[in-house]
C-alpha cells in the first residue's frame, strides 16, 4: 500500500534530506483527508499510532534492544504527525459538512513523542535537514 511505502521512506531516510521528501509527505497527508462532498472517500489510510510509536521507542530509555531510528526519521515522523493534525484543523469545516472526520491522533501518542528534544536536535542539524527545519 502507499501508506506502507511512505512509512518505509520515512523510516529509512538519512541526511541530507531529499528535497522531494517533504512535498511527498504533504501530498500523502492530503490523500488521507477527503477532499469534498463529491468525493468523500479518502484515498489512503493514515500511519497508525503503533507505527508512529515504533519510531520513538528507545528515545526515552525503554526497549534498548529495539532498532533505534535515526534522529532524521524521528523528526520526519514528527513533521508528518504535526502536518496531519494541521490539515485536519484546516479542513474541519468541510469535513464536518461531509459528516466525515478522519481520526485525530491521541493525546497519549503526543505525550510519548519527545518534541522538545527533537526540536533541540533539529536546531543542530539545520544544514542537513533543509526545509524540515523551517
Amino acid at each position: 500500500s502507499i501508506k506502507d511505502w511512505i512509512y518505509t521512506q520515512i523510516c529509512e531516510t538519512t541526511t541530507p534530506l531529499h528535497q522531494q521528501l517533504l512535498p511527498l509527505v504533504d501530498v500523502y497527508i492530503n490523500s488521507i483527508i477527503p477532499a469534498s462532498k463529491s468525493s468523500p472517500e479518502a484515498t489512503n489510510k493514515p500511519i497508525t499510532e503503533q507505527e508512529i510509536l515504533k519510531v520513538f521507542q528507545g528515545v526515552t530509555g525503554e526497549n534498548l534492544r529495539v532498532k533505534h531510528h535515526t534522529i532524521t526519521t524521528q523528526l520526519l515522523m514528527l513533521y508528518y504527525v504535526l502536518s496531519y493534525e494541521e490539515a485536519l484543523l484546516a479542513n474541519a469545516k468541510s469535513l464536518a459538512a461531509m459528516k466525515r472526520k478522519p481520526k485525530s491522533y491521541s493525546s497519549a501518542l503526543m505525550d510519548q513523542i519527545p518534541i522538545k528534544y527533537l526540536i533541540r536536535q533539529a536546531q543542530g542539524l539545520q544544514q542537513e535537514l533543509g526545509g524540515l527545519h523551517s
